[in-house]
């Protein structure tokens, strides 16, 4: 995939971005490090994927074959005997009440509580409603009480919450329901990743309705119809009967960035991730709010996508991340100075301590605020922030919890998610195994006392030492590699048992040496969830199946963005779409794809 590449932006005429002073970012732990690091190369993989199927043929929803297996639907009102949450007939009625009620509802145990599919499409619609006439870039004013602005007011910067219903229920419980005095500016990234990605859109958008004028909201990278495919939200939408169509919709009608007014704390320029090559807002502006997809898209891509760079100025692609740029401090004082505020706000990116900040030139800062505890989807072991701006001249307010530390299920997707992310880090760490086969063996060979087999222990070093991920190696090796077991006769009974060993060359013989030639069922494997998310893509109707030309169609969809080196061998399409289509009835269901795994 080739992204475009950056020129620097304003010339030698913008004077340099001094030092830039961070505080406040703690000494990350190495799980906290490494789980960002492996997370990263995950995303890279799978954004490749999504600006690759953005090319696929779209399918009309209402054609689905599935629709009519999925009830409710979005236009059935529940029955009066139907056990569920109830909203107003009339959303325009919705209470602050009505939303921490409905918060409520969706925290009882078991944590499986949903809105039905009715109430949401209702919610969804009226929250578009408020949503569609607000500008790409809205600026957000003190409010005024008897001509005189209120000084109690305050607004409140969220990040990524990315379906933590357990972070957005601390959230709230911290900084107090929606007012004129306590406005809330949610930053992006409401799906995707958690569980409960649903019900904290549900709660936000009721919140929205309740609270119109005290509650904002921005676009994040995955309030986007390709991304939110890969990531899990349509999977979501689809298990609880919901309309994704919708939620794209919706996507389309939140704003890209929130200019707060310079009576708050300075003023802040709030994007969900960065800038690139900035013309001002009134640019940004003419731009608008962006398609379904926003994804080669130039500069709303990089709103929503970037990261900053501390040690090197101007602006660079983004290869970690595989969209959006790198732009360095000079460039955020660049559009600090032209917006005449002081704070910079974005989020995007996990933060140790909650919130991340840094001391700029002349009085400026720039911050990083994430709200979802140990992300992702409390796998992780970073705190939750928040940035409160008060009208005052100091500096605002960073607001940072624990991990509510819930075990939260949903009992019809907890199994399907987890596998699914499962598979999505067994594939990279597979490919990790295959680019460094070579140091593995030879690393293995020196900790073996036999020259065939290690310990699990043993095992579990060599990958640490290799690959410089501390992850839970000895977990993982339950899905990574076989045990030797041995025959053991008791009472003139065979009985397996297991030995605790792994035999080094079995444990290899999977992986090609990277010298070329090999097996293309191997480098399918290596491919595992970018090859899952395509099946899903590829599969709009919910058949379950591919056909020959679906298959093919994706393939050479995606050869188009891969580099030379990672394009799919076209030679053998038909015969590798054979060999996945075990039953020879012309179709290939997602067991037969998944049984390229084993």
């Amino acid at each position: 995939m080739m992204l475009r590449r950056y020129a620097r932006l304003f010339g030698t005429t913008v004077p340099e971005a001094s030092k830039a002073s961070k505080v406040n970012k703690g000494v990350p732990s190495a799980k906290f490090t490494k789980t960002t690091k492996l997370d990263n190369r995950i995303e890279a993989n799978l954004t490749k994927l999504s600006i690759a199927l953005s090319n696929l043929p779209q399918r009309d929803p209402t054609q689905s074959s599935s629709a009519s297996k999925a009830p409710p639907t979005s236009q059935q009102k529940p029955s009066r005997t139907e056990s569920t949450f109830r909203l107003p007939d009339d959303l325009t009625s919705l209470t602050v009440g009505d939303t921490f009620d409905l918060l409520e509802y969706f925290m009882k145990p078991p944590y499986n509580h949903t809105l039905h599919p009715y109430y949401f499409s209702q919610v969804i619609k009226e929250a578009i409603s408020i949503l569609k006439d607000r500008p790409a870039v809205h600026l957000i004013k003190a409010p005024v009480n008897q001509n005189e602005k209120d000084k109690t007011a305050s607004i409140t910067v969220i990040g990524d919450l990315h379906g933590s219903l357990a972070d957005l229920n601390s959230l709230l419980k911290t900084i107090g329901p929606p007012s004129a005095n306590n406005m809330l500016l949610f930053n992006g990234d409401y799906v995707d990743r958690g569980l409960h990605s649903v019900e904290v859109l549900s709660v936000i958008c009721c919140l929205l309705i309740s609270s119109p004028d005290s509650v904002f909201l921005n676009r994040g990278n995955h309030e986007d119809s390709n991304v939110s495919k890969a990531y899990g939200f349509k999977e979501e939408c689809d298990v609880k009967f919901l309309e994704w169509d919708e939620c794209v919709s919706f996507f389309e009608s939140l704003s890209v960035a929130h200019l707060i007014d310079n009576d708050f704390n300075g003023g802040a320029v709030v994007v969900h991730a960065g800038v690139g090559d900035w013309d001002g807002l009134s640019g940004v502006a003419d731009l608008g709010k962006g398609p379904g997809s926003i994804l080669k898209t130039g500069l709303l891509e990089d709103i929503t996508w970037s990261d900053p760079d501390f040690e090197v100025s101007g602006i660079r692609r983004n290869e970690t991340r595989g969209a959006g740029s790198f732009y360095g401090m000079d460039v955020v004082e660049k559009v600090l100075l032209d917006c005449g505020v002081k704070n910079f706000v974005r989020s995007h990116e996990p933060c140790y301590q909650g919130v991340d900040q840094v001391g700029l030139s002349e009085g400026m800062r720039f911050y990083t605020v994430f709200t979802s505890t140990d992300y992702p989807n409390f796998e992780g072991c970073n705190l939750a922030g928040v940035l409160k701006f008060s009208l005052s001249d100091d500096n605002p307010t960073i607001l940072t919890w624990e991990s509510p530390e819930l075990i939260m299920t949903h009992s019809d997707l907890t199994s399907t998610r987890y596998d699914n992310d499962l598979t999505c880090m067994r594939s990279t760490l597979l490919s990790e195994i295959f680019l460094h086969k070579v140091q593995i063996h030879l690393e293995l060979l020196k900790l073996s006392t036999d020259g065939r087999r290690v310990t699990i222990e043993q095992w579990k070093q060599c990958m640490v030492n290799v690959t410089g991920l501390e992850i839970d190696w000895i977990e993982l090796s339950k899905f990574l590699t076989k045990r030797v077991q041995r025959v053991k006769m008791i009472n003139n009974v065979p009985e397996i048992e297991e030995t605790g060993f792994i035999d080094i060359n079995h444990f290899l013989d999977h992986f090609e040496d990277g010298e070329g030639g090999g097996d293309e069922g191997d480098k399918l494997f290596i491919r595992g969830k970018m090859l899952y998310v395509l099946f899903k893509h590829l599969d709009a109707d919910d058949s379950g199946g591919l056909t020959r030309s679906e298959f093919e169609i994706g393939v050479e969809t995606l050869n188009e963005h891969l580099e030379y080196s990672e394009k799919f061998n076209l030679k053998d399409a038909e015969e590798i779409f054979d060999r996945l289509d075990k039953d020879k009835n012309g179709i290939v269901d997602l067991s037969e794809w998944n049984d390229i795994f084993k």
